[in-house]
């Protein structure tokens, strides 16, 4: 996927190429089309399941697991410049104390509520493959997770290794930690669809002079269907500008159509450079500035 983000902006400059050929661009589509994300998704979660079985079942049988994934907590949080834990005896007694009670108590309930929150974040993304439809997706994650307690908890990483770990949660914890792939796999699902949309334009405006009215006049001469937004299953927003050029867009991670516009949310910052910031309205694939935009740039390039 962060090969992906990056091959996007380098895909937006090939397609600004004016001695490109059918036969490449037809090519760079079907390497596009060949992408899929959410089926690796799915299994990247299922691994991680068992992989917390696995160590769940080292940890219950001896201490030196736990024992050795603190001592990697502590030389994390110096590598990272995180403050010193308490090393005073009476801090060890009391991590020593919470690794009895976690083995024998603790620890079963909060394997119960891992594995039904892996249940929630599989189903989730099965739903997404299935319904075409990351929306409806994440609410329901959304709705399970919290259901189970797990959307309170603090997605920081670093908190695993700390004394001050909730040891009832921390099989949870890790279902917190992996809360947010499906966000990533949307916007990687959607990059794919616009690439390949566009790609499709670029082929139809080589062979016909111009732009299509709508995307439909790409069906089937450049692709199998109408191209969809992988955010609510709905079509790719399209419309053919007068001046000749189009705009191309995805409602985005809010959820909702701004009507093209790329502007950030009200009150929100971000550095984020590229066209699918999380905190933008929508979505939108970019087009090469105008004349007049590169002069005003030129003139004030720092605004």
């Amino acid at each position: 996927m962060a090969i992906v983000s990056l091959a996007v902006c380098d895909n937006w400059e090939i397609l600004q190429s004016p001695d490109l050929t059918d036969k490449q661009l037809a090519e760079l589509q079907r390497d596009w089309m060949g992408l899929e994300f959410i089926r690796a998704d799915e299994n990247a979660l299922a691994m991680e399941r068992v992989n917390g079985e696995i160590t769940l079942a080292e940890w219950r049988s001896s201490n030196s697991g736990l024992h050795q994934y603190f001592a990697l907590g502590k030389r994390s949080r110096e590598l990272m410049g995180l403050p010193s834990q308490d090393e005073t005896p009476w801090a060890g007694a009391r991590t020593t104390i919470k690794i009895f009670m976690w083995r024998y108590w603790w620890s079963y309930p909060d394997e119960l509520r891992s594995l039904k929150g892996y249940v929630v974040l599989l189903n989730a993304a099965r739903f997404a493959q299935t319904n075409g439809s990351f929306q409806s997706a994440l609410r329901y994650q959304d709705t399970g997770l919290n259901e189970l307690g797990i959307s309170k908890l603090d997605d920081e990483f670093w908190m695993l290794f700390s004394q001050e770990a909730d040891f009832h949660w921390m099989f949870s914890q890790t279902v917190k930690m992996s809360e947010w792939m499906l966000k990533r796999v949307m916007a990687a699902e959607t990059a794919r669809e616009v690439v390949v949309t566009a790609i499709a334009l670029k082929r139809y405006q080589l062979r016909h002079g111009n732009y299509p009215p709508g995307l439909n006049s790409l069906v089937p001469e450049f692709v199998p269907t109408i191209p969809r937004d992988p955010v609510d299953g709905q079509p790719l927003r399209y419309r053919l500008n007068t001046d000749g050029t189009f705009t191309l867009y995805s409602i985005g991670e809010d959820s909702k159509d701004d009507g093209g516009n790329p502007s950030l949310e009200k009150g929100s910052e971000s550095s984020y450079p590229g066209w699918q910031n999380p905190h933008a309205l929508d979505w939108v694939w970019p087009q090469p500035a105008t004349p007049e935009e590169i002069q005003k740039y030129y003139e004030h390039p720092t605004k």
